[in-house]
């Protein structure tokens, strides 16, 4: 039964973006796998893990959401 955990810094992403992410990984991991039946799809999870602001830091430094959205 595969899980897939992924880790975001919270307020960066929308909730129907964490939907298709959640929808997205689930059909990589069913193709991966090689076999799509409920059983399978039934037992695969998703998490998406939403770290606090600040709490999230590249080259020493906290990063924050405002941070993230001016990189894209």
């Amino acid at each position: 039964m595969p899980a897939i955990q992924v880790s975001v810094i919270k307020n960066v992403f929308t909730q129907e973006q964490k939907q298709e992410m959640i929808s997205k990984l689930t059909d990589t991991m069913i193709e991966i796998i090689g076999t799509d039946t409920p059983q399978v799809r039934g037992v695969t999870s998703c998490v998406i893990v939403e770290i606090e602001e600040g709490n999230w830091g590249i080259g020493g430094k906290g990063l924050t959401a405002s941070n993230v959205h001016d990189l894209l």
